[in-house]
């Protein structure tokens, strides 16, 4: 397996592993996602955005996975210093590629690029559903550091 940065080449394969997750993710939470979203590009950079980097894993010639990883700069408050942090803004592995560790090595290649662009810290989120993915950036050392709460009005 290789994980390199994506080219425009890939995008046809990205979008179709976006679109393979919202179903996954819709199949769970339909009140949240959308099962056919349609998707015509990766989607826009944030203003937070410093820099960002959409990783691919290709395995025999095909692309099985991709990671979208961002370098964000968060403002300080007047309670919180200002940080910089590596931010996952999505990774999806084709489903009949999972459990194969394409999805680490992706995530060790995303703190790589995080790391070497000034990141002492990785983030991302995860619905509690997904108690696969959960699983997998525990063994990577992601650990809670709030909770996101809702409730239905």
């Amino acid at each position: 397996m290789k994980v390199r940065a994506a080219s425009p080449a890939d995008d046809e394969a990205i979008l179709a592993l976006m679109e393979a997750g919202d179903r996954h993710h819709a199949r769970f939470a339909p009140d949240v996602f959308k099962a056919s979203s349609s998707r015509s590009d990766l989607g826009p950079d944030s203003p937070n955005d410093v820099q960002r980097v959409v990783m691919v894993a290709e395995l025999d010639g095909s692309v099985v996975g991709y990671v979208d990883v961002r370098v964000k700069k968060i403002a300080a408050t007047p309670a919180t210093v200002e940080r910089t942090i590596g931010h996952v803004d999505s990774m999806v592995v084709a489903e009949d590629r999972r459990r194969r560790g394409v999805a680490r090595e992706l995530m060790k290649s995303a703190s790589g690029w995080a790391r070497e662009h000034g990141c002492a810290t990785m983030e991302l989120f995860a619905f509690d559903f997904n108690v696969a993915a959960l699983s997998l950036y525990a063994s990577l050392g992601f650990h809670a550091v709030g909770h996101r709460l809702s409730v239905d009005l």
